[in-house]
């Protein structure tokens, strides 16, 4: 073989084996890169899948927390209602003390603690804002009382006045038993008793 064929030779030869290596090394890098891409999206799938959990987990609780704010505030919304709804109670019987419709309503009371003491005589207290007013009527409420129990009773109106909007406490002659019947007491009963019935025709059931 001549010189020229034999460099004819090895050139072939060289630049087959070129193009084999450089086949091999394009698939290689070809299935290197597809490996690699495999490996990005199934990290990148994971990410989004973690994060679509994390997402819908904090999702789920902001809902919860909206919820639970909600409901707060409704409650706190129910409660200024009844707390309003008890202010115009007062406030109504307030304006009740102003009207001759008081001396009824004390004697009403009085005679209430009469009975339920069960005694005929009894000591009166009143607060310091009604004792001049219930001190001018007291003969006529002493007459009513004993007229409404009909039989005769003996009340006595003492001048250490109490701390209530209205109403009467009302003990036996030795102060040993007391009926507290005051504005306070009959208000602070209606809460205590009739809240739940009072939210229901407020709110609904």
């Amino acid at each position: 073989m001549s010189l020229e064929a034999l460099k004819r030779e090895i050139l072939g030869s060289a630049n087959k084996r070129r193009e084999e290596i450089i086949k091999e090394a394009r698939e290689e890098a070809e299935s290197i890169i597809n490996e690699a891409k495999a490996k990005a999206e199934k990290i990148i799938s994971s990410k989004r899948e973690s994060v679509i959990k994390e997402l819908n987990e904090k999702k789920k609780a902001a809902t919860a927390v909206a919820r639970l704010e909600g409901r707060r505030k409704v409650s706190m919304a129910k409660a200024e209602v009844v707390s309003k709804a008890f202010e115009e109670a007062r406030r109504r019987l307030t304006e009740l003390k102003k009207t001759k419709r008081y001396i009824d309503v004390i004697s009403n009371y009085i005679r209430e603690a009469l009975e339920n003491l069960g005694v005929d005589e009894a000591n009166i207290r009143v607060s310091k804002e009604d004792y001049d007013f219930i001190k001018n009527s007291f003969k006529d409420i002493e007459s009513r009382v004993a007229s409404n129990l009909g039989k005769k009773i003996k009340l006595k109106l003492l001048d250490d006045h109490v701390d209530i909007l209205g109403g009467v406490v009302v003990s036996d002659v030795d102060d040993i038993q007391y009926y507290i019947n005051t504005f306070d007491s009959r208000i602070n009963r209606v809460y205590e008793e009739d809240l739940d019935r009072i939210m229901e025709i407020l709110f609904g059931g």
